[in-house]
């Protein structure tokens, strides 16, 4: 365990100048890097790992949330995972039909990348998200320390318009600054395709309309009979 926590805290200045490098400029960032190789995978999985771990380490913090299990925290990085291996296959798939390049490797390890940041991006404004709703409800942290979202689903119900409005305009910059990073770091994938502009439009085009169709196939598999999912459940996850 001691070796772990070393080893962990010695990638900390690397993890950090890699997210610097990769936020201010994707591009340059997998200029540097054999994103085919097998040493590269590793990296970006290593990089992943460690950003789920941050994102959740202060997730839970904020809800103080003590009694998640560890299989639990499993559970949630298989399932990231899957979604990014789904996200490598689309983006594959779209590149693939106006001629792209690049192989599975390298898109997997970009998507892995990317999805670290967009892991960040959604956490950091999800936080101020509940942390707003939790200004206006304090009752909200303790259903959320006892992992009662139905009861703080309840809870945000109740809560003022200007709150819920309030926390929804989080939401929405959530959400463009997420469009602003897919925007930015396609970039990326067409360099890795070596392709134009023209058909580098086309394929993010396909890639979207793949995307919101795996989204909304995911949305009444999963959470079809959900209706009491609430923003702190999307919070945890």
């Amino acid at each position: 365990m001691r070796d772990l926590i070393e080893s962990f805290l010695k990638f900390v200045p690397q993890y950090l100048s890699n997210l610097i490098d990769i936020t201010l400029s994707p591009k340059r960032f997998f200029f540097l890097r054999k994103l085919d190789s097998e040493n590269a995978l590793h990296e970006a999985l290593k990089f992943f790992l460690f950003t789920f771990a941050f994102d959740r380490l202060w997730r839970l913090g904020i809800l103080e949330i003590k009694d998640r299990l560890l299989v639990e925290h499993a559970q949630d990085i298989a399932i990231h995972l899957l979604v990014i291996l789904i996200s490598a296959v689309v983006v594959k798939v779209s590149w693939r039909i106006v001629g792209g390049k690049a192989n599975i490797r390298s898109l997997l390890a970009a998507s892995m990348y990317y999805s670290s940041v967009a892991l960040l991006i959604d956490g950091f404004f999800k936080f101020f998200n509940v942390l707003v709703l939790m200004l206006y409800e304090p009752r909200l942290k303790e259903h959320t320390a006892k992992g009662d979202l139905n009861g703080a689903a309840e809870i945000i119900s109740s809560i003022p318009p200007t709150g819920n409005l309030i926390a929804s305009l989080f939401s929405l910059l959530g959400m463009l600054f997420l469009t602003i990073w897919f925007i930015s770091f396609w970039g990326v994938f067409r360099t890795i395709n070596e392709a134009g502009r023209l058909k580098s439009f086309a394929a993010a085009c396909i890639c979207v309309t793949l995307t919101l169709f795996s989204m909304w196939i995911g949305f009444f598999i999963f959470l079809g009979n959900a209706g009491q999912f609430s923003t702190l459940r999307f919070f945890l996850r």
